[in-house]
């Protein structure tokens, strides 16, 4: 997976493994665990209704479409986010 953003005459790729975006959300009570910490509490309500098993198997489908964008928003001043498998 390819994150890459592009602002003010600059792109910036960042590349994510599959592998590791995988093991991190299989790892989901850990996710939390950390969360807990750093997030106020009324926002919590929304990390906790994350169904991370679900989350998981829906990204291992992912790697089956490389290449396909997953979210491309362009800004009218010129800015763009794209994600891509």
């Amino acid at each position: 997976m390819r994150i890459k953003v592009r602002a003010d005459g600059r792109t910036i790729v960042i590349p994510v493994p599959m592998s590791l975006l995988s093991l991190a959300i299989r790892s989901g009570n850990i996710v939390k665990a950390i969360c807990r910490r750093y997030v106020k509490e009324e926002e919590m309500k929304y990390i906790e209704a994350i169904d991370f098993t679900v989350l998981a198997k829906s990204f291992k489908e992912l790697k089956q479409y490389k290449g396909m964008d997953i979210i491309h928003v362009q800004s009218g001043s010129g800015e763009e986010v794209r994600i891509t498998v």
